[in-house]
């Protein structure tokens, strides 16, 4: 891992702030968006009495998060630049096919390997893609619809997570309200690894 400053990474008070207003906006319960107020006090005391129960104020790479993104492979150009006159080609394919990335960072800015979707019914669909052009320790999987489920989250935390935290503990993983973090396995996984 890389030791790096926290007064200017995700863990100081500019990277957190950011984090707060994120969820902020993305923040749901039962359907509807929270109080900025409820929001910030709530997640902020919880964070700030979980960091200085486990001694983890000035140990922010003992601190993660980790979230998923659907990418869209398919290239749109908007315009095309071209002599006057000449044929240009800037066809894309139809494909509306997606692809769910999990990334996870800790409040040191350290990267741990990306945990790649691919739409697929077995494993044959991860042999179409690239990996050999993937970021080293990227963890190819794949699922009907290359979404993230509570499978396939468990298979993060065994394959991407607990391999790359490293052996101190304790260590903070700041998760979302996504499906698939809300899984008996993970928290069963968690406190027996710990």
């Amino acid at each position: 891992m890389a030791n790096q400053d926290s007064s200017t990474g995700a863990g100081s008070r500019k990277g957190i702030l950011s984090w707060v207003s994120r969820a902020q906006r993305e923040c749901k319960q039962q359907g509807s968006v929270l109080s900025t107020g409820r929001v910030s006090l709530t997640t902020l005391k919880e964070l700030g009495y979980l960091l200085r129960a486990n001694g983890l104020q000035h140990r922010p790479h003992l601190i993660w998060n980790c979230d998923e993104t659907n990418l869209q492979f398919s290239h749109k150009p908007a315009k095309v630049v071209a002599r006057k006159g000449q044929s240009v080609l800037a066809r894309t394919s139809n494909s509306k096919q997606s692809h769910t990335v999990l990334a996870c960072v800790n409040a040191a800015g350290v990267v741990m390997p990306p945990f790649c979707v691919v739409r697929g019914k077995t494993e044959a669909a991860v042999s179409s893609y690239s990996v050999a052009d993937a970021p080293d320790g990227t963890y190819w999987s794949w699922q009907e619809k290359a979404w993230m489920t509570e499978l396939l989250g468990d298979e993060w935390f065994g394959n991407v997570f607990l391999k790359n935290c490293g052996p101190e503990r304790p260590q903070i993983l700041i998760l979302d309200s996504h499906n698939s973090h809300e899984c008996v396995n993970l928290l069963t996984e968690l406190v027996r690894k710990t």
